[in-house]
């Protein structure tokens, strides 16, 4: 199948009959396949239930996705236009977040399991992995960050227990 996008003119005389009819038509098959998998991969993002968050390269949160808002109890108005630093719960110095950033300004993938706050003040354990989106030189745009909150898991490894799994 094949996308095509027309736009026809048409041209009249001072009596309003039509003269002339001029087309062009271009093949946008390409473009609509990008749209869909664009609509796909939202769509698939929107639904996981780890949290995903994208932030500009000096950290500004520009996305959060349904999970995220659940996860950590902000919701996007309240965490697009802020930093990650929202959920810091104190526990890490400042050199284990430039270790971080020194990580994924390199280019580099970064992943830990952190002690962090959710908005209503409790602390969670937040498993995560922070990826840099490149450009074609491959220099940081944007970074991507997927987390899952663990904290049920080591409460259960804590006590010697195993979670029940249904």
């Amino acid at each position: 199948m094949r996308w095509i996008q027309a736009r026809i003119d048409v041209v009249t005389d001072g009596d309003g009959t039509v003269t002339q009819i001029a087309g062009i038509a271009t093949d946008v098959t390409e473009r609509k396949e990008r749209e869909q998998k664009l609509r796909q991969f939202r769509k698939a993002v929107e639904a996981t239930a780890h949290a995903v968050y994208i932030t500009a390269t000096d950290g500004t949160i520009e996305y959060v996705n349904p999970a995220f808002e659940e996860i950590t109890g902000f919701s996007e108005a309240e965490a697009v236009g802020q930093d990650p630093s929202i959920l810091k719960s104190g526990e890490y110095g400042e050199e284990y977040y430039e270790e971080l950033w020194e990580t994924i300004l390199s280019g580099e993938q970064w992943a830990d399991e952190m002690l962090e706050e959710r908005a209503d003040g409790e602390e969670i354990v937040f498993n995560q992995t922070i990826s840099p989106i490149t450009d074609e030189d491959g220099q940081p745009q944007k970074f991507v960050a997927v987390g899952q909150d663990t904290t049920q898991q080591k409460e259960y490894e804590g006590r010697g227990e195993s979670p029940d799994v249904d």
